[in-house]
């Protein structure tokens, strides 16, 4: 169950919605109601996109017609709960939005009254995408599919069919369009912010190292615990605060069309992987109680062959993914001693070439990702690495060699930033990924690659 107020909202304002009622068309009041029955969730649908279409409003359970308490008062509340309203959302609205519901105490009764906050619309006024069922006299209930609903006075929720309930809503529409696409323009000259270690992402990236080192087993060339890398993303809005959620279908959804998008702008290694079956079919997994997708293509013995992956993503907009160093496998050490007289020793080896691409990739991913959340504005970043110490720069491409050997004293490091979604469109891709993999490459006695070179490596992984 949600907190019982927002902090951001003053509980006499609350109240005062509980034990008055107003007329003012951004406020519905509702009796009692069985949710689980597909006429009151017509119904309901048919607020929410009426709400939403005015600008944004209220929905308040358990207020009779005349304005007094409805009674008798069901005592538990769970039936309201946010998620049981979202998905009435989910199954009879488009576009999808998120509401807030908060358990508000009455000063009159001293017992807690649902009251839900339906968001305005945004670019797109919200439309009915079901229709909702047929009473005994064949009537519809609550929403038809195709419409458009608005608050009008009353007041009540009505179909929008007047030019001049289109333009009002139309009008709120541009002024949104015009304020994202300024917005949006000035978020492109903003510098991505290297942060502190310590927000949710890089908690949810130690908890991922921890379930990496459960699933690995013995028998390997190098150890996996000890060499691998992983990298992670958190969605915040425009204010750094964490997006709203979405649902487990549209999570895997998004996940999949982002890792496919991705693939296709950069090939080499696949991010993010969750598909249908196979070694990486996903299994829901639990983050504080939050739910989540979680990969698993580690092999249970052998040599890597291959890079194996541990990916998790959750319904709140966060996702890590853990992975061995691909310079570490018997693929790679193959290909080289096949092709040259020189040797590759697993372990010893970082290849710029890789990383790059492993990490553009990433950025890629993410840019696609990030339509699945709506109200994503910004993005935190964060890359670790492990196992370096020892390591020299190379490469397995013939051509490409090293005047000297540049190695690592430091064995790990962690790099944490954050920047606008619009620093990922285009050549800011590879400056941010240029963010990401320099301070690992600086550890080479302060190696370096620019933007060029990672945007070449991710056309021609070679």
């Amino acid at each position: 169950m949600p907190p019982d107020l927002p902090e951001t909202l003053p509980l006499d304002r609350l109240v005062s919605l509980v034990d008055h009622r107003t007329e003012e068309p951004d406020v519905e009041y509702k009796a009692w109601m069985d949710l689980s029955l597909p006429e009151a969730k017509s119904a309901i649908a048919k607020h929410l996109c009426a709400l939403s279409n005015y600008g944004g409003g209220w929905l308040i359970f358990g207020i009779s017609d005349g304005g007094s308490h409805a009674e008798p008062h069901p005592g538990d509340l769970s039936p309201y709960r946010q998620d049981i309203i979202n998905s009435i959302v989910s199954r009879y609205l488009h576009p999808t939005f998120h509401c807030n519901v908060h358990f508000v105490p009455s000063a009159i009764t001293q017992k807690k009254y649902p009251v839900v906050l339906v968001p305005s619309h945004v670019a797109q006024p919200v439309c009915a995408k079901t229709d909702g069922p047929l009473n005994d006299n064949k009537r519809r209930v609550g929403v038809t599919k195709g419409t458009h609903y608005i608050r009008v006075p009353g007041p009540s929720s009505a179909p929008i069919d007047t030019p001049e309930l289109w333009r009002t809503l139309l009008h709120r529409c541009v002024l949104f369009e015009r304020e994202q696409l300024l917005s949006s323009i000035g978020r492109l000259f903003e510098k991505p912010l290297i942060t502190k270690t310590d927000s949710p992402l890089s908690e949810l990236l130690d908890s991922t190292g921890d379930r990496w080192d459960e699933l690995q087993k013995k028998g390997w060339l190098v150890d996996p615990r000890l060499n691998r890398t992983a990298l992670g993303f958190q969605f915040l809005t425009s204010g750094k605060r964490p997006v709203q959620g979405i649902t487990l279908p549209k999570l895997i959804e998004g996940v999949r069309e982002a890792s496919n998008a991705a693939d296709a702008e950069c090939e080499g290694f696949k991010t993010f992987d969750m598909s249908y079956g196979g070694l990486i079919a996903p299994s829901v997994f639990l983050f504080h109680d939050r739910e989540g997708y979680e990969a698993d293509a580690v092999i249970s013995k052998g040599s890597y062959l291959f890079s194996p992956a541990l990916s998790r993503a959750l319904i709140t907009g966060m996702g890590v993914e853990v992975r061995p160093y691909h310079e570490d496998t018997d693929w790679v050490r193959s290909i080289v001693e096949e092709r040259s007289s020189r040797r590759w020793p697993v372990g010893t080896r970082l290849s710029p070439r890789f990383q790059a691409n492993r990490i553009f990739g990433f950025v890629a991913f993410v840019r696609h990702f990030a339509k699945v959340f709506s109200d994503s504005n910004e993005v935190r970043l964060i890359v670790e690495y492990k196992g370096l110490a020892g390591r020299a720069l190379d490469d397995t491409k013939i051509g490409i060699y090293y005047t000297r050997e540049r190695k690592s004293v430091e064995s790990e490091r962690r790099i944490e930033i954050v920047c606008s979604l619009e620093r990922l469109i285009g050549a800011g891709g590879a400056e941010v990924a240029g963010l990401l993999l320099n301070p690992i490459l600086r550890l080479f006695e302060g190696w370096e690659v620019n933007a060029d070179y990672i945007r070449k490596v991710a056309k021609d992984p070679g």
